[in-house]
């Protein structure tokens, strides 16, 4: 995945390593360099809760010694894939807390990258903006969470709101590594034809009626994710 943080200390190590043999200097970066690398191990964790993947290049050579720096404009590179963690804990939590009574709400979660959909799953693709949407007809009214009247749209509590809990929470836990915002969505393509077809049904079938609202703009709960460090 495009998606990663990046640990460049030799910049700074540049700076202060003004005198030395060359072996002695690279010693030196490549004992920073493993600092940092520990120290941004350690917030990652903390950030995602377990071990994120990275790899090392010295000099552009992947795995490479770090003392094998070149302290003359060289570099030491660690990039950590942290974009597939929020990612996929967003779609895992997504499903945790949807309404599974069904199974077409959890069925009906979709995610794009830059407009174009993909699986949280899969190999990601780099982009700008990751958006997860609901397409199910229903699924604004789950974000409501209560009637006018009072009465649950759910037959749980833990079933409501499910894209606002869900952003909140990844806002507070992701902080350091994405922007996540939640918002409303217009549907494009197949999904808003599909989503316009379900909701003229479901208004024909309660009321007698095709619903009036299938050629208006199409609103979905969502969750849109922008990565720091890009």
């Amino acid at each position: 995945m495009g998606v990663s943080f990046r640990v460049d200390p030799i910049d700074r190590m540049t700076r202060t390593l003004l005198s030395g043999l060359d072996e002695q200097r690279q010693a030196m970066a490549a004992e920073f360099a493993r600092d940092e690398i520990a120290r941004a191990e350690a917030v990652n964790k903390a950030a995602t809760g377990g071990e994120v993947k990275y790899t090392v290049s010295v000099d552009g050579r992947v795995g490479a010694p770090l003392e094998s720096v070149n302290t003359n404009g060289g570099s030491i590179i660690a990039e950590f894939n942290l974009g597939t963690d929020v990612l996929r804990w967003i779609a895992d939590t997504l499903k945790a807390r949807s309404p599974s009574r069904s199974g077409r709400y959890i069925a009906a979660q979709v995610m794009f990258a830059d407009g174009r959909e993909t699986s949280p799953y899969g190999r990601v693709p780099p982009a700008d903006e990751y958006v997860f949407l609901d397409t199910a007809p229903y699924s604004p009214k789950i974000e409501m969470g209560k009637t006018k009247a009072g009465r649950s749209f759910t037959l749980s509590a833990s079933n409501e709101r499910v894209y606002d809990r869900t952003a909140k929470e990844a806002r507070s836990k992701f902080k350091d590594i994405a922007d996540i915002a939640y918002s409303f969505r217009q549907l494009a393509g197949h999904h808003a034809k599909a989503y316009r077809r379900a909701k003229a049904y479901a208004d024909h079938a309660g009321r007698g009626r095709a619903g009036r609202g299938a050629g208006s703009v199409v609103g979905a709960p969502a969750i849109v994710v922008k990565m720091k460090g890009l």
